[in-house]
């Protein structure tokens, strides 16, 4: 979809008769305007500059009305040329050429080539279907009054046209569908034109904006469509010689989802250039020819994994040098603005950041195209202590593959390959998943963030997700992303995005909006228990909790262990080597009043230690506990949930599953029952996380 661009024109640099068509053009009111008028078939104009001059005149700092470019002494040229050629008009000034575009596939949107033998030039138009409506079909002969039009050069390509002042900066557009007779005629017939032929490296600046026939060329990568379907792609085009030339094209253009041909042979097409970047445009498909056997440059074979990579800096960079090619899949691309300049890679090891100095990678590299790369010559190093693959530095952190180097070391070996990202949560980040596509479920941002968009007007911002056992991390977002100003979603879900760390802090960045599916209601916890504040090897005596033991003397304890570097703080009995007879004791939850609340769910977490087969843990709920008595109250056995056992491993946490607590509405207790024989063997359990929400 082509986007409309709010303007406020301030001035129409052609003609007061100009400004007022332009006008009545945006309204609802029909006029004569709305059936074209035709163009001459056979003009009586006659040359007096040729583009090659005309191009000379060129102000490139800014947009400017040809006739208030031309000197003193090149209007007396101009006018003894028209007075040689019996020109009344001796101060017309007129261009002529030969069309050698095309819009009849979409592939050149409201504008046409024309070239002369001194070279090429743009002719905009406000109006597409010229092939049709005003037949400038590739051959033909036409003549261009340009004293009243404007004349710029954008990044390189030299264009003529109507004039606008936007903001204050001279601009051009497409000369008005109306106005065009009065500009442009057509004369003589179509003649068959005969391409400039030349290698890709015998391309230089005079060949731009003229018809050119590359010989001797194949598609790096034949696995590419010609373009994504609404955006304009970057395909490369490589010789036998590992010569490069962008092929560009537009995603609204009839062959967009085409394949790439996958032979060698000779392409023509107008040579563009964008900077110093130089770029083909073909007309339709009878522009290439590639029926010859494929020559040359041929993927490298992957030797190592990304792990390994990886695994070789072991400083804060290293040069590679030698045969180390990796083999992996785009997992995120610069598509919505979120990322810039680079790809993340991945495989079954590990992933990697890839640095390169192109922006709008994505048309060539979407996700699921797979990569081999050659990494001699590149370099890995270390940003914010996670290993990048780019150029040497100039510092201590990698740089920027430039283009050049980047295409001759990575080709595309697959593509629409499938990347599955790993679920795991918030708690279960780590190293190896770092530059990986992962999934995180029930996760919302927290109620700080809620009201806030993904981004900061003008800087990148970090908001934070929660899960629920409270654990949170952050999400980074750029400003520049394309959904930087939508406001965060306010309930509950999953999140996909790559995982990335910067020192110490992990953070998670997503591809575009697809990835967030949050639409559950939010965890509003009615209970919430982390036991994060207890007094580590005291009875637990936090909150309302009750810590009451029937038999024997061990109490609930708060306990703390390590997991992943973070300190984890739960709740233990342990009547290991205790001696007595036997241990009862409970753990009580503070009265949760439900009254009123129509869903409600409870969630807790529990593990052992040290699994003797002499020890029990058993949830219960109550409706009548009285706050200290245990034995007298009505302990109602919860149903259907699971509590650790010998097979889940020592220390590992089991979540309890989602308890349906819709049957009570009024005040209930959660009470924790351990018990076991005593002596000098028993099995310690653990509890944390309690939840209803």
């Amino acid at each position: 979809m082509r986007k409309a661009m709010k303007k406020k024109i301030l001035t129409i640099l052609f003609s007061t008769f100009l400004l007022g068509i332009l006008i009545f053009q945006g309204g609802c009111v029909k006029e004569d305007f709305d059936t074209v008028p035709n163009i001459k078939d056979t003009s009586n104009l006659v040359s007096t500059l040729s583009i090659a001059e005309l191009k000379a005149l060129t102000n490139l700092a800014a947009v400017t009305k040809v006739k208030d470019l031309i000197s003193p002494s090149l209007w007396q040229t101009i006018k003894s040329r028209n007075l040689a050629k019996g020109v009344a008009d001796t101060a017309s000034v007129v261009i002529e050429g030969y069309v050698t575009t095309s819009d009849s596939t979409g592939n050149f949107y409201e504008v046409f080539t024309m070239q002369d033998a001194t070279g090429g030039i743009d002719i905009k138009i406000n109006a597409s279907d010229l092939h049709s409506i005003y037949r400038l079909k590739p051959g033909q002969k036409v003549m261009v009054k340009v004293k009243d039009l404007y004349l710029g050069n954008y990044r390189g390509t030299f264009q003529v046209g109507a004039g606008i002042v936007e903001l204050g900066v001279y601009k051009i557009v497409g000369i008005p569908s109306t106005l065009v007779y009065n500009y442009i005629e057509r004369t003589g017939r179509r003649i068959k034109l005969i391409p400039d032929t030349l290698t890709i490296s015998e391309i230089n600046d005079s060949y731009i904006q003229k018809l050119v026939c590359i010989k001797d060329v194949q598609f790096k990568d034949p696995y590419n469509k010609f373009s994504i379907l609404g955006e304009n792609s970057n395909r490369t085009l490589v010789d036998c010689s590992g010569n490069m030339l962008i092929l560009r094209t537009s995603g609204f253009s009839t062959f967009a989802d085409s394949v790439v041909p996958s032979l060698k042979g000779t392409i023509t097409g107008m040579l563009g250039t964008f900077d110093a970047t130089k770029q083909l445009f073909i007309r339709n498909l009878k522009d290439i020819n590639f029926t010859l056997p494929r020559c040359g440059v041929t993927p490298p074979t992957p030797n190592t994994t990304i792990a390994a990579l990886k695994a070789m800096c072991t400083s804060s960079f290293l040069n590679i040098t030698g045969n180390i090619v990796i083999e992996g899949t785009v997992s995120a691309n610069d598509q919505s603005g979120n990322l810039f300049k680079q790809l993340n890679i991945q495989d079954a090891t590990g992933g990697i950041t890839f640095s390169i100095n192109i922006s709008g990678l994505y048309p060539e590299y979407p996700v699921g195209t797979k990569l081999a790369i050659n990494c001699d010559g590149l370099c890995i190093g270390k940003y914010g202590n996670v290993v990048q693959l780019g150029m040497p530095p100039y510092s201590s952190y990698v740089t920027r593959v430039d283009p050049a180097v980047f295409y001759s070391k990575v080709f595309t070996i697959g593509s629409n390959e499938t990347i599955t990202p790993i679920k795991t949560t918030i708690g279960g980040f780590s190293n190896d998943l770092v530059n990986k596509l992962i999934t995180i479920e029930d996760v919302q941002f927290t109620s700080t963030e809620l009201g806030k968009a993904w981004a900061d007007p003008t800087a990148t911002a970090n908001r934070y997700i929660e899960d629920l056992f409270g654990s949170k991390t952050i999400v980074r977002t750029s400003n520049y992303a394309n959904f930087a100003n939508t406001i965060l979603p306010s309930y509950r879900g999953t999140i996909t995005a790559l995982l990335t760390k910067y020192n110490s802090d992990y953070q998670l960045i997503i591809r575009d909006l697809g990835d967030i599916r949050m639409i559950k209601p939010r965890f509003n916890f009615i209970l919430s228990q982390d036991f994060n504040s207890v007094s580590l090897g005291s009875p637990i005596e936090i909150g309302g909790w009750k810590n009451i033991v029937s038999a024997g003397t061990r109490n609930w304890l708060g306990m703390s262990s390590s997991i992943n570097g973070t300190t984890h703080y739960y709740a233990e009995i342990n009547p290991n080597n205790s001696g007595e007879a036997n241990n009862v004791a409970w753990l009580v939850s503070p009265q949760v009043n439900l009254a009123g609340i129509a869903s409600k769910t409870l969630f807790f977490q529990t593990a052992f230690n040290n699994w003797a087969g002499n020890g029990t843990l058993e949830a219960f709920i109550s409706t009548n506990f009285n706050g200290t008595d245990v034995a007298a109250a009505t302990w109602t056995p919860i149903q259907g949930v699971h509590i650790a056992q010998q097979a889940d491993g020592a220390t590992n946490w089991v979540n309890s599953g989602n308890i349906d607590l819709s049957q009570y509405n009024s005040n209930i207790y959660i009470g924790f029952k351990y018990t076991s024989a005593g002596g000098n063997s028993a099995t310690a359990f653990r509890v944390d996380n309690v939840k209803i929400y």
